[in-house]
């Protein structure tokens, strides 16, 4: 639902497909089969993103936590 959740792409896009991708322009012209492609593109990138930071927080539920941590120590070290 990364597209029909995003107040930008609903002024931009009249129709969604099951998978919230954008079907049709704001004009309820339908998009052209490149644009879809690309869209369709983006979406499986975020799709991909979310699916692997959902694993690494199912496996570690403290890995933010964890990260910052890592921050932290390291701008410690740079600022010795």
């Amino acid at each position: 639902m990364m597209f029909t959740s995003d107040p930008t792409s609903q002024s931009l896009y009249s129709q969604f497909d099951e998978n919230g991708v954008p079907t049709h322009g704001a004009d309820g012209e339908a998009l052209s089969k490149s644009s879809k492609k690309k869209l369709i593109n983006s979406f499986e990138k975020q799709k991909q993103a979310w699916d692997k930071t959902s694993k690494l927080l199912s496996e570690n539920p403290r890995v933010i936590e964890d990260l910052q941590a890592e921050i932290d120590a390291l701008k410690a070290e740079i600022a010795k």
